[in-house]
């Protein structure tokens, strides 16, 4: 049975949409997911206990020449009808919004950047080097030197730039002075007040974001701290992290699928024997460059797992780290410590990070090593005339560092 009709996108037209499917004995009802306007529709479903399954505009592509709104209507029930769509991760309501909140706090995080950057732009048109000197445009020492600047007509006195500063910077005072005579006139110094005055609101902003997450996230507290536990990974990139994906990782059927969905798996494209572009799909934008700036972050940490692990590679003559392979690395150990309560390792880092270098390449398999106690997945390299090596890596892979290690539990 074929039958067409057409509503409006209001929560009256969605309701009576509902309404009618539920009367017809619908039992699943997809649509395309295009941008956010499948939202509204999805939250009435939702709330009428209806069946509704959100696709991927790009798994369900019609024949070119063919794109009306009825067809497509069409084309998507006929290929619902046969089993021959695949259901995007929708998470519960209460995610979703934690979601918002989350992604709406990175993005002004990401404003304030922006605008740090454009503040720095500015000092440095008007001859201002204080950003040669001084790590943190934002910093404290910073922040009261721009003050005392813009508010005096006259060049700052060695006395007032003495006062500002703080920590290392007393020993730079002469350094400081140089990087201070420039020239500002009376226009760029207002524009450079509205500047510090816009700065200074989103960070008041972050943190009652910052406190709206924690507020909210109380039932993912145990899995933050879990994550604040890897190296790279601190409490916001946590609570990023987790707003994404959620705690049911049987959600994702191994680490890997949840990589895919990231966007952070190679792509693949090979015709004729030739292997085209690897490039990684866009998934989820959020999840993909925190994990990206979390990775940059471990690479820096010393006498850690994942540091270890580009070490090696640069030890190979590779230019680059591959921070592609530290996410995945590290979404492995996200889903692992999400999923299940694993054993501890507290190391001491005595040796040298080069040295495990002679795991690489090694043909590996996997099982699952069960006590009354703890659940330990073991990896055991077929490589290697023993086992105890590798399960020695495998677990100090949980805990950033290298060698003489100690078993507790979490």
């Amino acid at each position: 049975k074929q039958e067409i009709r057409t509503f409006g996108t209001t929560s009256k037209e969605i309701r009576a949409l509902a309404k009618w499917l539920w009367d017809e004995k619908c039992q699943m009802a997809a649509m395309e997911s295009t941008g956010s306007y499948w939202k509204p529709v999805y939250n009435l479903f939702e709330t009428s206990h209806l069946g509704v399954m959100i696709v991927n505009a790009r798994n369900m592509k019609n024949v070119p020449g063919r794109k009306t709104d009825v067809k497509d209507a069409e084309w998507i029930a006929d290929l619902l009808q046969h089993g021959l769509l695949s259901a995007s991760y929708i998470p519960k309501r209460e995610q979703r919004e934690l979601r918002e909140v989350s992604r709406y706090r990175k993005s002004l995080i990401a404003e304030r950047a922006r605008e740090l950057n454009r503040l720095q732009k500015m000092l440095e048109g008007g001859n201002i080097k204080l950003s040669s000197v001084v790590s943190n445009i934002n910093g404290k020492s910073s922040r009261s030197l721009l003050q005392k600047l813009l508010k005096k007509d006259a060049p700052l006195q060695k006395d007032e730039v003495e006062e500002s500063l703080h920590g290392a910077l007393r020993h730079k005072v002469e350094d400081v002075m140089q990087a201070l005579d420039g020239f500002l006139t009376p226009l760029q110094k207002q524009l450079i007040l509205q500047v510090v005055d816009h700065i200074d609101d989103m960070t008041k902003r972050i943190g009652q974001m910052d406190k709206l997450v924690k507020q909210y996230s109380s039932g993912y507290e145990d899995a933050i701290e879990k994550l604040d536990e890897i190296p790279g990974i601190g409490r916001q990139s946590a609570e990023t992290i987790l707003a994404e994906t959620g705690l049911d990782m049987s959600r994702f059927a191994t680490e890997k699928h949840l990589s895919s969905w990231a966007g952070l798996s190679p792509g693949n494209n090979e015709s004729a024997g030739k292997r085209q572009s690897g490039r990684t799909t866009k998934g989820n934008a959020t999840l993909k460059t925190t994990l990206i700036q979390c990775a940059k972050a471990a690479v820096k940490k010393k006498d850690s797992f994942l540091s270890a692990q580009e070490d090696c590679k640069f030890n190979c003559r590779i230019v680059l780290p591959n921070f592609g392979s530290l996410c995945s690395r590290s979404i492995h150990i996200i889903c692992s410590l999400i999923a299940e309560d694993f054993t501890r390792i507290v190391v001491n880092p005595i040796f040298d990070p080069f040295q495990i270098s002679w795991f690489q390449g090694a043909e590996i398999r996997s099982f699952r090593q069960k006590s009354a106690q703890n659940t330990v997945p073991v990896f055991v390299a077929s490589a290697f005339p023993t086992a105890e090596r590798m399960c020695i890596v495998y677990l100090l892979a949980f805990c950033g560092a290298l060698h003489s290690f100690s078993i507790q539990k979490f």
